[in-house]
């Protein structure tokens, strides 16, 4: 009904077709206006600020132990890009009135306390005020991805929302803000993120992570693209365990981040992305299994037979990649988080508390 409204009234747009994050790493694309019903809601207030924003988007009292780490996102999100339905909090907000211009999504009050601590200036419509907004989401994504912060607030996690040290030392919030960084790109599903991988875990061992190869050692073909293994809903999937070759392992062999064993992921019976590790594979974000699901998605039975275009192929390598990369992000991510514990700003010093 709303489609041949929208045609007979001429309303069509191409530039109405937008990016659209849908689950964790996986962009598609949708028509969209700020007006009429589509897949649920037009939300107004979504549309005035999805254009140059960015957005954290997470959970209040998650039911699964991944849909506590937040996912990021700069354009158009799914609610349910976490299983349990999500809440977007954007970096910037629609101001007070009509004629205002964006605000820093940060109280009045806290914002004074940070500005005058870290020697800022202007208000909240200030690009000092926006651009430290940022800085925050990225001492966010830092310390939400820690395993120690993770294991040591995993109850706590599951009934409330994060409670996040920020820490006092201007040195040690800038460098967690520059690891934050990292991790948002490596959530980016909008962004190349090579740069970031081959930093974290080497150019060597990014290049070993997920090759598509044929049984066979021959060149892969087209054909070799289609989803024949079965990944959706209650499907296994194939992947097959085992070891590390020589060239695979992480640099530091004695501190395996992706698991004992890797393995290697088939697409059909002649195909499969190699030295995929165990704890790459199985990895959760937002309460799903990250690269089940998107292969799920594309079997060839799902779409009229069609094969991964190479695109795609070359996205869920990098999909393999990232997380990989993310992975092996914790133990510096644990070593900030604890500094930062041991300085940071509390409740009532940020006035949230009495």
């Amino acid at each position: 009904m709303v489609w041949r409204l929208l045609k007979e009234q001429g309303h069509f747009r191409r530039k109405s077709i937008c990016s659209f994050l849908t689950f964790p790493f996986d962009i598609r694309y949708i028509y969209y206006v700020p007006k009429h019903k589509w897949l649920n809601e037009a939300r107004l207030e979504l549309a005035r600020i999805a254009s140059d924003n960015e957005f954290l988007i997470t959970v209040p009292e998650p039911r699964k132990a991944s849909e506590t780490w937040p996912v990021y996102a700069t354009g158009l999100v799914n609610l349910h890009v976490h299983e349990r339905g999500s809440v977007v909090f954007p970096r910037e907000t629609r101001g007070s009135d009509l004629l205002s211009d964006r605000d820093a999504n940060l109280p009045e009050a806290a914002w004074r306390i940070f500005r005058d601590h870290f020697c800022l200036d202007g208000g909240r419509r200030n690009d000092s005020a926006r651009a430290f907004v940022g800085k925050l989401f990225r001492v966010a994504f830092a310390v939400l991805y820690t395993p120690s912060y993770q294991a040591e607030h995993k109850s706590a996690l599951s009934a409330d929302w994060a409670h996040l040290p920020i820490p006092k030392d201007a040195g040690l919030f800038d460098r967690i803000v520059s690891v934050g960084e990292q991790v948002t790109r490596l959530l980016d599903a909008s962004r190349d993120a090579r740069e970031v991988i081959e930093a974290v875990v080497g150019v060597d061992r990014a290049r070993a992570l997920g090759p598509l190869k044929r049984i066979d050692g021959e060149q892969v073909r087209s054909a070799d693209l289609k989803v024949t293994i079965t990944y959706w809903g209650g499907g296994k999937g194939r992947w097959k365990s085992r070891e590390f070759m020589a060239e695979e392992l992480p640099a530091n062999e004695f501190e395996l981040p992706w698991g004992e064993r890797t393995g290697d992921l088939y697409l059909n019976d002649n195909a499969y992305f190699a030295n995929v590790p165990e704890l790459v594979w199985t990895y959760q974000l937002g309460g799903y299994p990250v690269l089940k699901k998107w292969l799920g998605y594309r079997q060839a039975n799902r779409r009229c037979g069609n094969p991964l275009t190479d695109d795609e192929r070359r996205w869920f390598r990098q999909m393999i990649q990232r997380i990989a990369a993310l992975l092996a992000l914790g133990p510096s991510l644990d070593a900030l988080y604890q500094e930062a514990a041991a300085g940071a700003f509390t409740a009532k010093e940020l006035g949230f508390a009495q």
